[in-house]
């Protein structure tokens, strides 16, 4: 029992709930031996080896706690490094307006509102950035620090982590942006054949918008020739009448699918298996079901119907006499 009397308390509680003993806060470690000895279900090899695994689980929690308050003081630390770089980088912008180059004349970055990784287009978001900054006449060397001051954390951490002459140099962050966020070709089709117009934006805004959506589109694709643009169209119009089944059976391809051969190929296919399917499910009617039904009335009531049927055969003959 010696290995009892080198156990923490905390680690005693334990053992002796696992033993299936009641623990009250008051009890001090003598007691809670005594009743860990006491207990039916007290083996000594068994208690050792129980307070062994009691001892190892309650030290990787320790040292699970306290790798977790690592990582949050180090996520901390790197949240106020970037905080005081973009401050830097901002006062540094700043700081060299006032001394030679002309300051912006309006505060564009209110203009552009901050770019929602879900619901906005990063090519899209940097095309709207660069006509606002131009507009604005920002000098190009401080479009960095601005564009960063618009992102969320998320992004401006992947920013951060490469080389300061990347995070300070906007074509180096902007082909690192379209890189990692940039949307697909398929993602790109929707956008072109969904988008609507906002009440807020004017008509030439919208032809904008939908004008970036098509390029995108045709750029994913590597769309180059006026042939390939054709095959895309007549591709894209034979999609949109598929069956929304057919669709789904080829769902984990249907993107991949440029080419109208191959797509009427394997419409061709579905088709032709699915014919020869209901083919050989139908039967033959019966002779039986060729008969004609009878009537609700008949099936409830049949000797009613019968009765009426005499009735009105008498009556004819009787108006047939002369």
């Amino acid at each position: 029992m010696a290995f009892l009397g080198k156990a923490r308390k905390e680690n005693l509680i334990i053992l002796a709930r696992e033993l299936g003993e009641e623990v009250t806060p008051d009890l001090k470690i003598i007691d809670l031996r005594n009743l860990i000895v006491a207990s039916t279900n007290y083996e000594m090899e068994f208690v050792k080896e129980l307070l062994n695994t009691v001892i190892s689980q309650r030290t990787e929690e320790a040292e699970q706690r306290i790798l977790e308050l690592e990582i949050e003081e180090r996520r901390k630390i790197e949240e106020r490094e970037f905080e005081l770089e973009k401050l830097k980088l901002q006062n540094e912008s700043f700081n060299s307006a006032e001394s030679g180059s002309s300051r912006p004349k309006i505060d564009f970055l209110s203009m552009i509102p901050k770019f929602d990784q879900v619901s906005n287009d990063i090519s899209l978001y940097l095309i709207l950035f660069e006509r606002q900054a131009q507009d604005a006449d920002v000098p190009k060397e401080f479009w960095a620090s601005h564009l960063l001051s618009l992102l969320p954390y998320e992004i401006t951490q992947l920013v951060a982590r490469e080389d300061v002459g990347i995070s300070r140099d906007f074509e180096k962050v902007k082909s690192l942006l379209l890189k990692r966020y940039k949307l697909t070709a398929e993602k790109f089709r929707q956008l072109f054949s969904k988008n609507c117009k906002s009440p807020t934006a004017t008509w030439k805004d919208f032809a904008y918008e939908v004008r970036n959506y098509f390029r995108g589109w045709i750029s994913g694709l590597d769309i180059s020739t006026f042939d390939q643009l054709k095959e895309l169209i007549i591709i894209d119009q034979i999609k949109r009448r598929v069956p929304p089944e057919v669709r789904e059976h080829y769902i984990d391809e249907w993107s991949q699918l440029n080419n109208v051969e191959k797509l009427t190929s394997k419409l061709d296919d579905y088709d032709a298996v699915r014919n020869k399917r209901d083919f050989h499910t139908s039967t033959p009617r019966k002779e039986s079901e060729n008969r004609a039904y009878p009537t609700l009335k008949q099936k409830r009531y049949p000797e009613r119907v019968r009765n009426s049927r005499r009735i009105l055969n008498l009556r004819k003959k009787k108006i047939d006499q002369p």
